[in-house]
C-alpha cells in the first residue's frame, strides 16, 4: 500500500463482501424477479405432476369413496404424494446443487460457493412445503369431485 499511495487493498473475505454488495445493488431486482418466477414455475411443476398422477387414480379414489372413505382421507393421500414429489425433487436439488458448487470450485478457485449452507437448506424446504401445499388445491378438488356412481358405470 505504501508503494502505490491511492491503490485499496483488501483481503479475499472483504472482496467477496464487496463484491456480494455490488451484485445485490447491480442485480438484486432481476434476481428477485427470478426467484418469483422460480417459485411460480415450482408451483406449476409440482401441480401438473400431482394433478396428472390424481388423475390417473381417479377411478381408484371413487373406489375408495364408494366402499366409505372420507374425503379427509383422501386429501392426506393426495398432500402424501405432493409431499412425496417435494422431499424427491429437494434431494435432487440438493444434489445438483452440490455437484455445480464442486464444477465452480474446481473452475473458478479464488470464489468459495457453499451449496450446503443450513439456513438456505431451511428455506429452500419451506418454500417447497407452501409450493406443494398450494399445488395440492386443484387435485384436492378435483378428488372431492369424484362421484363413486360414475366410477361403476364406466
Amino acid at each position: 500500500k505504501e508503494a502505490l499511495p491511492g491503490a485499496s487493498v483488501f483481503t479475499p473475505k472483504e472482496l467477496a463482501e464487496k463484491d456480494a454488495a455490488m451484485i445485490g445493488r447491480v442485480m438484486g431486482s432481476v434476481i428477485g424477479l427470478l426467484v418469483v418466477v422460480a417459485y411460480v414455475v415450482g408451483i406449476l411443476v409440482i401441480g401438473i405432476t400431482l394433478y396428472a398422477t390424481v388423475f390417473e387414480r381417479l377411478r381408484e379414489y371413487g373406489v375408495m369413496k364408494a366402499v366409505g372413505a372420507r374425503n379427509s382421507r383422501l386429501y392426506r393421500q393426495v398432500l402424501g404424494q405432493a409431499t412425496a414429489f417435494t422431499v424427491s425433487g429437494l434431494l435432487v436439488g440438493y444434489l445438483v446443487a452440490a455437484g455445480v458448487a464442486a464444477i465452480l470450485a474446481w473452475m473458478v478457485p479464488q470464489y468459495v460457493v457453499v451449496a450446503w449452507d443450513g439456513q438456505v437448506l431451511l428455506r429452500a424446504a419451506v418454500a417447497a412445503g407452501v409450493m406443494a401445499s398450494l399445488a395440492s388445491l386443484i387435485p384436492i378438488r378435483q378428488v372431492a369431485g369424484v362421484d363413486p356412481a360414475l366410477v361403476f358405470r364406466q
